[in-house]
């Protein structure tokens, strides 16, 4: 099909504008989705300094009385308690200063807690592995946890991550943090938050806190880019589509 308007001629081609619209509209819903991304690290950003501001609080005093626990995402807070040694998970394809390593994770019995066995799950920090990408521990995990340092944290879900947890050498790992499996594993109930060592001590390994991990400015740089492909995808369609007659 063409238009004409004056000495402008629009050459329309269905399937050619089909495939434009959607090109346009998922580079635009890419850019706006890396927007709201934008959005979400500034919010959390602001919300971990505002954070650090204030002192520790002690774990066992939030324990009683709390019903949402998203609220106390990236708060600091000190944790005593007795380590389930016999219950250790690492976290595969953790890389720190430019190194293949693991997260450890183990579950810690709360000392003095209001309520009886109050169980958490606690990130100890980052260990290497050696060629078979097992876990090398500098030391023993120690079966007390005395002034643990950490970060709450809720764990996020990934879908093209696997959640199931797989033995392998007498190890136990995992791709991701689902606190549902290690519930089903130790046949312990566990509260529904991640605790993150953010502090190095005689009972962690090398803290691995990255609450964020790609900046708010970053997402808005992709999102420009998106955008832009955006515009030069229209320009490109104009071009090749309109056509100018000479006057004869």
């Amino acid at each position: 099909m063409v238009l004409t308007l004056g000495r402008l001629e629009l050459n329309v081609k269905t399937w050619p504008v089909i495939i434009y619209i959607f090109s346009f509209s998922l580079l635009i819903s890419l850019g706006n989705w890396q927007l709201n991304r934008s959005e979400v690290k500034r919010i959390r950003t602001d919300q971990i300094e505002s954070l650090n501001q204030y002192g520790r609080t002690n774990l066992t005093e939030l324990v009683t009385g709390v019903d949402t626990w998203s609220q106390y995402q990236d708060y600091k807070v000190t944790l005593n308690g007795q380590v389930l040694t016999n219950q250790v998970w690492y976290i595969e394809n953790q890389v720190l200063d430019k190194q293949l390593g693991a997260d450890c994770l183990v579950i810690v019995k709360l000392h003095k807690a209001v309520q009886e066995s109050v169980y958490i799950l606690v990130n100890l920090g980052w260990v290497p592995v050696d060629q078979q990408r097992l876990p090398v521990l500098p030391r023993p995990i120690s079966r007390q946890a005395e002034n643990l340092n950490v970060r709450l944290s809720i764990p996020g879900f990934n879908r093209f991550k696997d959640s199931d947890i797989l033995e392998r050498s007498g190890f136990s790992f995992v791709q991701q943090v689902d606190i549902s499996k290690f519930e089903q594993e130790a046949n312990l109930s566990l509260l529904p938050i991640l605790a993150v060592v953010d502090k190095k001590s005689q009972f962690t390994f090398k803290p691995h806190w990255q609450p964020v991990v790609m900046p708010a400015e970053k997402h808005i740089g992709y999102a420009v880019q998106w955008f832009g492909l955006a515009v030069a995808l229209s320009i490109i369609m104009i071009i090749k589509a309109v056509r100018w007659n000479k006057l004869v």
